[in-house]
């Protein structure tokens, strides 16, 4: 069983797999195989908060009810391109697929709680699907280097993605 040092590893070697096995006419290739890594075990029990969706802002910001509250979430492990920029569409559009109004939405908070103006928060879907990764494998979205509990995994999700070109930040 590997342990979560292994995991970056491992993610790694399965997009190496997923390469040999792609041709040029079908679509992007997809980083991981098989089912989701358990990301939602890298946080204590209760440090899980539900909150509802109530719009997207962009690929990885959206406004959600917490507590009663609405709040602006930032997702910690994902940075996507800002209005203007490349993929920016694409990565709100598939940020929009993931969550819709009204949709619970389960925030797991990194090492720091703000970055001033909004929640920084891992952010995964009801069935614990972690949106961060999510992106950042299919090519929509960097990952956020300077910390957080799932940095390496999640850089190894980008450089997975990048040397198999994925997505529309790194697609050749």
């Amino acid at each position: 069983m590997p342990t979560r040092c292994h995991l970056p590893l491992l993610l790694a070697l399965v997009g190496l797999i997923v390469l040999a096995a792609c041709t040029d006419d079908e679509p992007d290739p997809v980083v991981t195989v098989g089912p989701e890594p358990d990301y939602w075990s890298a946080f204590p029990a209760d440090a899980a908060q539900a909150a509802t969706l109530i719009r997207i802002i962009d690929g990885d910001t959206f406004e959600a009810s917490l507590n009663g509250n609405s709040v602006t979430i930032r997702l910690f492990g994902a940075d996507t391109p800002e209005r203007g920029e490349a993929c920016f569409r694409e990565a709100t559009d598939r940020l929009s697929t993931l969550l819709a109004r009204g949709d619970r939405v389960w925030l797991q908070p990194g090492p720091r709680n703000d970055d001033g103006s909004r929640l920084l928060r891992y952010a995964f879907t009801d069935e614990r699907v972690l949106i961060d990764a999510l992106l950042v494998r299919e090519g929509l979205a960097a990952a956020w280097r300077r910390d957080g509990q799932l940095r390496d995994t999640i850089i190894a999700l980008e450089d997975a993605a990048r040397s198999l070109g994925v997505g529309c930040l790194f697609g050749r």
